[in-house]
């Protein structure tokens, strides 16, 4: 009974989520701007992400920003949290001593990339739906089912992720790091149950307790408040997360 009841919880977290991340999606145009400093301490553009609105609204590398949705773009979320300009609807700049206002405002917030990642996430999902239901005595197939809803959480994710959401970054982190490791115990599993060969499973463990310390590291509530260590964290995390797939990788080899 309590397993119902958690499985009635686990569910509805989950479709909540997925609900906030394509709310997200459709609010908000992916800008594609990434920021630093100058030596005088003024936020620059330093890159641009192609087919995004930002290239489309004019905004080039190098011109220097001086307001954010006409506010202090030192205050500004994303740029706080992520050095990027995410869920604005305009920026004043200055290139070449020249002042411009760039809007960010265009008529269709959900893009193409965003109806592909969801028809991805749709497959996916559909895919690890129909595993449980024609496979149920199968462990193998249950841990392949993992893998297929985990991939639908990262393309659900990731719509909300390049949005400058802290959700959506958090669980690309954190399903990202679960593929690898859900293979390989799909992959132990399958072995064992066709050809009942028994593969060490320490290794596993060490992978999961991996995953442990990543929860650990990024449900951090300093990733929805803008501070001034959120950004260095977010390098830590994002190192963390890169350093613990390569960890795994090599274990596995």
């Amino acid at each position: 009974m309590k397993s119902i009841i958690f499985s009635k919880y686990v569910l509805i977290l989950f479709i909540s989520i997925q609900l906030w991340f394509v709310y997200i999606s459709s609010q908000y145009p992916v800008i594609g701007v990434n920021v630093e400093q100058d030596a005088m301490g003024s936020w620059v553009v330093s890159s641009i992400a192609q087919r995004n609105v930002a290239l489309q609204a004019g905004l080039q590398i190098g011109d220097v920003i001086e307001r954010v949705n006409d506010g202090d773009p030192n205050q500004f979320a994303s740029i706080m949290k992520w050095r990027t300009i995410d869920q604005a609807k305009d920026v004043h700049i200055t290139r070449n001593d020249i002042p411009l206002l760039i809007s960010f405002q265009v008529d269709r917030n959900f893009s193409d990339f965003d109806v592909l990642a969801l028809t991805v996430s749709a497959i996916a999902l559909v895919g690890s739906l129909l595993l449980l239901k024609n496979k149920q005595n199968s462990p193998s197939a249950k841990y392949l089912s993992l893998i297929l809803l985990d991939m639908e959480g990262v393309f659900m994710a990731l719509g909300a992720s390049i949005r400058g959401d802290a959700m959506g970054k958090i669980m690309i982190f954190l399903l990202v790091m679960l593929v690898p490791i859900l293979f390989l115990h799909f992959f132990v599993v399958f072995l064992k149950e066709k050809q009942d060969y028994l593969l060490p499973i320490s290794f596993l463990k060490r992978m999961y307790t991996m995953i442990i310390l990543g929860i650990i590291l990024l449900s951090q509530l300093v990733y929805f408040v803008p501070t001034p260590i959120t950004y260095p964290i977010f390098r830590f995390n994002l190192m963390f997360c890169i350093t613990s797939v390569a960890l795994i990788f090599s274990e596995s080899s």
